[in-house]
């Protein structure tokens, strides 16, 4: 029962750190993609604001 408990308890905690990593990650990428958005959009204006 001893192994049992502690099996429950790695998978938890490994679980819910990769769960942890996962989200930190989105966050990251969000993060680049919005900035890549503000360079296509400045981008884009001067190219029209050129006309």
């Amino acid at each position: 029962m001893e192994v049992s408990g502690f099996a429950d308890s790695v998978h938890f905690w490994i679980s819910y750190t990769f769960l942890a990593f996962i989200i930190l990650h989105t966050l990251d990428q969000k993060r680049y993609l919005r900035a890549q958005l503000r360079r296509f959009s400045k981008a884009t204006l001067s190219k029209i604001s050129d006309r």
